[in-house]
């Protein structure tokens, strides 16, 4: 599921290119387009490459080609560095309206995870995916029936009380509208996972829920969204417990001969960080839990000897994490904490007070959007500009977790504020000084970031990551522009 692409010298050899050639042609019974999204990429977001406003009708099919490049930075010259800035990514279907639905048939649509190897070496990739179509207390299932036939097979799913079906948008079947599903790793069902690494790399794939996992067994956290923290790896204030909003990864070394990751209900976590308890997926056994741990997701046995686990656990923990940063882009010498914005901007997020008809597949729903109105497929109202630092408060008025996504460049966390009485405990998701490119403001409450945009122009894009809510209007479009 994963393509490792080790990136040598440009002296040796041009920067190298993921090409996907004949991208595959939807079912003909699939009536919408759908576009090509590489989550995490840092590179051109037009032409060929990382661009979610070139649509492929159904039927059709095209040639994506991601080209994995990245620069030194020096006054107003630039050139090619061997050191790609970003280490994970996954890529999925992207096109405003059907992006839900489209994801949720991920059998049909490619999933899976890039990975660009660094200096600490390579990694076990694991997916995790779900098949969430409406963000809730109700989910709309398409595609359902086709998991039964995995092996094991999905345990019973509990239906909502009084819960009406809906239908998919190509005439099949109704399905009903289920009260949770499980996350899979690797499209299976609680796999065990057998590896010579030690090193893991995980990404919350699914279409919207929010995901506390629990990780039994010694391990150690050493970055966040294909960026290393900055500095060295750090305790968790929260113990064994870290939460993967939809769409953003987590990199971890493991030192026991076997780990287990559990989802987990986040009952001891600041609930300020994660919305409504009905926004984490806590499915248990066919029903929907509120407490303790919900199921097993998956366990890793590694071939490692236990002495070879205890050496690397001494060397990890010295780690210097920033010498296998690129220092033209996430290093700490290239910190936003400190510098000063030529713009700042509020983004709110709007959620309308009517219900309106939804998407396929999805149940009706209000219209989302940010500072009062929906996204129209205009550019925002301010061009960024190349080598400016921005900055953008992205404000949460409501109860409801909404996970904020940026194309192209990852931000730098520069403060949050919770709207609840007592403030906030530390973060489950992450620190001041954190680079991200996914990220869940506090419920309510906001969280400040900003960006310095280097490379590359052309329309980008910003979201709610959780794609019920994008394809109804939480998104805007962002112009970066050489100006």
């Amino acid at each position: 599921l994963a393509n490792e692409l080790p990136i040598p010298p440009p002296t040796t050899a041009p920067s190298p290119a993921l090409s996907i050639n004949d991208f595959p042609p939807r079912p003909t019974k699939a009536s919408e387009s759908i576009s090509f999204h590489l989550h995490g990429y840092h590179g051109p977001p037009s032409g060929f490459a990382d661009n979610i406003f070139r649509p492929f009708p159904p039927s059709s099919s095209g040639n994506v080609i991601l080209p994995f490049m990245a620069f030194e930075h020096n006054g107003s010259s630039s050139s090619k560095n061997n050191l790609y800035p970003i280490t994970h990514m996954y890529h999925h279907t992207h096109l405003h309206t059907t992006s839900t639905a489209h994801t949720l048939e991920s059998f049909d649509s490619p999933q899976s995870s890039v990975v660009v190897e660094d200096g600490l070496g390579s990694a076990l990739v694991v997916d995790l995916t779900s098949l969430n179509v409406a963000q809730g207390s109700t989910r709309s299932i398409t595609g359902m029936w086709k998991m039964q036939n995995y092996n094991p097979p999905l345990p019973p799913l509990s239906l909502v009380e009084g819960a009406e079906s809906s239908s998919s948008a190509d005439g099949d079947s109704l399905y009903p509208l289920l009260k949770s599903t499980r996350f899979l790793a690797n499209s299976k069902v609680d796999p065990t996972l057998t590896t010579s690494k030690n090193r893991i790399k995980m990404v919350n794939a699914g279409a919207g829920d929010t995901l506390v996992i629990k990780v039994e067994g010694d391990h150690l956290v050493v970055g966040r969204d294909g960026v290393l923290f900055p500095g060295a790896a750090r305790s968790n204030p929260h113990g064994n417990k870290y939460v993967l909003e939809a769409g953003s990864r987590i990199d971890m070394f493991i030192f026991s001969p076997n780990v287990t990751i559990h989802s987990d209900c986040g009952e001891d976590l600041d609930l300020a960080w994660l919305g409504k308890k009905t926004d984490l997926n806590c499915w248990n056994g066919g029903t929907y839990a509120t407490s303790g741990s919900g199921y097993s997701i998956f366990s890793v046995i590694t071939s490692m000897t236990t002495s070879e686990l205890s050496k690397s656990k001494k060397l990890v923990s010295s780690f210097d994490l920033s010498t296998y940063t690129n220092p033209s882009y996430y290093h700490p010498s290239q910190s936003l904490l400190s510098a000063e914005p030529v713009e700042k901007h509020d983004f709110v997020y709007y959620t309308s007070p009517d219900k309106f008809p939804s998407p396929p597949s999805m149940i009706p729903s209000s219209l989302y959007g940010f500072n009062g109105h929906p996204y129209d497929g205009q550019p925002s109202s301010s061009t960024v500009c190349l080598s400016k630092v921005y900055e953008w408060k992205v404000v949460n008025p409501t109860s409801v977790g909404h996970p904020f996504h940026m194309h192209t460049n990852h931000f730098q966390v520069v403060d949050y504020e919770c709207d609840v009485g007592g403030g906030c405990d530390a973060s489950p998701s992450y620190s001041i000084g954190d680079w991200r490119d996914t990220i869940m403001p506090p419920s309510p409450g906001s969280v400040t970031i900003r960006f310095k945009p280097l490379d590359w122009t052309g329309d980008s894009f910003a979201h709610c990551h959780i794609f019920g809510h994008e394809d109804r209007g939480m998104a805007v479009k962002v112009r970066i522009e050489d100006c």
